[in-house]
């Protein structure tokens, strides 16, 4: 199977990520992961509003939703570059940690199925 040319919309890959909040298993794709960055990242910023706007504990807490998500989204996007989830702790080396990461989050993934999964079809399940 090839990798699809299509990529996964924003909303499909919000609404990926927070299905598959607990799941560990599989792989995501980029386009996927990247999404999810940036719905983070919005998520984050109205959090930010929010708090300006005096509502400080809920702008606290909310954040924290995003990590079970935000979580098993990395890990499947390790699986898709053929790494192990465990492979995300190297995040913990200053600095080199951190962009050998983004390196391989802007890796295309394996070309055909590997030992954790199928190829992502960027289509949400």
């Amino acid at each position: 199977m090839v990798r699809p040319e299509n990529m996964m919309s924003f909303i499909d890959a919000t609404k990926s990520g927070i299905g598959k909040s607990f799941t560990f298993s599989g792989r995501s794709s980029r386009s996927e992961y990247w999404w999810w960055i940036l719905a983070g990242i919005l998520f984050h910023i109205i959090c930010a509003i929010i708090a300006l706007l005096g509502n400080i504990g809920i702008a606290a807490i909310f954040p924290v939703l995003l990590i079970p998500p935000t979580t098993t989204v990395i890990v499947r996007r390790l699986h898709d570059v053929e790494k192990s989830g465990w492979f995300f702790l190297i995040v913990l080396i200053p600095i080199v940690g951190m962009l050998y990461l983004i390196y391989l989050f802007i890796q295309e993934g394996n070309m055909s199925e590997n030992i954790y999964g199928s190829v992502p079809t960027n289509i949400l399940e």
